[in-house]
């Protein structure tokens, strides 16, 4: 599974039905979200967004590389 995947398992994982509702959650654009699920930047998650998912209860680790529990 890609970071990319991981991120959007994160989405149902955490209850946010639509993208729109998660990116507002993370502090971000629906089309910043949308790119990254795509991958179409080539950024991958920003450092912000890792902070704001950490803060959710995500493990960075996990989104970074899949090891350990999300």
């Amino acid at each position: 599974m890609s970071v990319n995947e991981r991120l959007k398992s994160i989405q149902g994982a955490l209850g946010f039905r639509n993208q729109t509702e998660f990116a507002k959650a993370l502090g971000i654009k629906q089309g910043t979200l949308s790119n990254m699920y795509t991958a179409r930047d080539g950024r991958g998650v920003s450092a912000s967004v890792q902070y704001e998912l950490n803060k959710l209860g995500v493990n960075i680790d996990w989104l970074l590389t899949g090891e350990g529990e999300m």
